[in-house]
């Protein structure tokens, strides 16, 4: 048998027995030998006949050998059993579901369950691989790689050391505020919410603290500030663009009412003497057309010698008074 197989590779050559025949059968047993069964052949000698097809030599079930490449086809029986893994195979009989990914489970090509849509497959170590909706804790999404959505179920929590920062012209949208000690979704001006000082530019005062009691507010120029403290009785005196000053008002020097005339510049005659630093107050007494409830500003210039002149912001009627008095 032997001898047999390995001459098919070579051209098959027998000797041939006392009948003649060009078809033979050969048996695993012992009791059987190579016979002729059908057809003669002329000759006697040695019969030969030339090297067959590729292919492997095989038997059917009846014993009738062939030579043919090897069918690997659905209900072919030139296979059987499983090719291992060793030998290039998969060590498995049958094929996962359909969306299933194949994986090594240490010995043999294996599969996973079916996942649903939109899950992804996570490693199990050396275990199974398996389909879930949630990334594992420590995996890292780089942020520009996050696609606009719409979470309608997760809280969005920023720990410890964490923060949300826009750069460029990034925004940071939000409808509610919620800061130390807040009360409600707006920005609450009575707690901890709140720091920094607003500017005047932002109709803030500029400042973090209030006058004390008493204080009158003034602009310093940059921002609201408040005067000292007077005392009682004491009147509140212009230093130009300085600070206003708490004065301890004196006796007049000498007061006077005067007739205006249609003017809209009084000179005065005192009887006094003035200067430049004199302090001069004026009022006025009108019956004409300028609103007698109105609050106006007067210049006193000119003070020199016993005289000093009113300017009115307006003209003021013939009949009209003003009221002075120097200090």
């Amino acid at each position: 048998m032997a001898t047999l197989l390995a001459s098919v590779f070579t051209g098959l050559s027998l000797a041939q027995p006392a009948t003649t025949a060009k078809t033979f059968r050969m048996y695993n047993d012992p009791t059987h030998s190579v016979s002729i069964t059908a057809g003669t052949v002329a000759g006697t000698g040695t019969f030969t006949w030339p090297q067959p097809s590729a292919g492997i030599f095989k038997s059917d079930g009846a014993g009738l050998m062939s030579i043919s490449a090897i069918n690997l086809g659905t209900g072919s029986t030139d296979i059987t059993g499983v090719l291992n893994v060793i030998n290039g195979g998969t060590g498995n009989s049958s094929v996962g579901g359909a969306g299933t990914v194949a994986f090594s489970d240490g010995t043999k090509i294996n599969y996973t369950a079916v996942g649903t849509t939109n899950q992804i497959l996570i490693s199990g170590g050396t275990g199974s691989p398996t389909w879930t909706n949630t990334l594992p804790g420590g995996t890292n999404v780089p942020f520009n790689l996050i696609t606009t959505g719409t979470n309608t179920q997760a809280v969005m929590t920023v720990g410890t050391g964490a923060s949300i920062v826009p750069t460029g012209s990034g925004l940071i949208r939000a409808t509610a505020f919620t800061g130390s000690g807040s009360t409600t979704d707006a920005v609450d001006l009575g707690t901890a919410e709140v720091n920094g000082t607003l500017g005047v530019g932002n109709g803030g005062t500029g400042n973090t603290v209030v006058g004390g009691a008493g204080t009158v507010a003034y602009s310093d120029g940059s921002k609201i500030n408040y005067t000292s403290v007077g005392t009682t009785g004491q009147i509140l005196q212009s230093n130009a663009t300085g600070a206003p000053s708490w004065v301890t008002a004196t006796a007049a020097r000498a007061t006077g009412r005067t007739a205006i005339g249609a003017v809209s510049t009084l000179t005065v005659n005192s009887g006094v003497a003035v200067s430049a630093t004199t302090v001069i107050t004026v009022t006025i007494e009108t019956t004409g057309a300028a609103d007698p409830n109105g609050t106006y500003t007067f210049g006193i210039t000119n003070k020199t010698g016993t005289n000093f002149d009113v300017v009115f912001p307006f003209t003021l009627a013939a009949g009209d008074f003003v009221n002075w008095a120097v200090y």
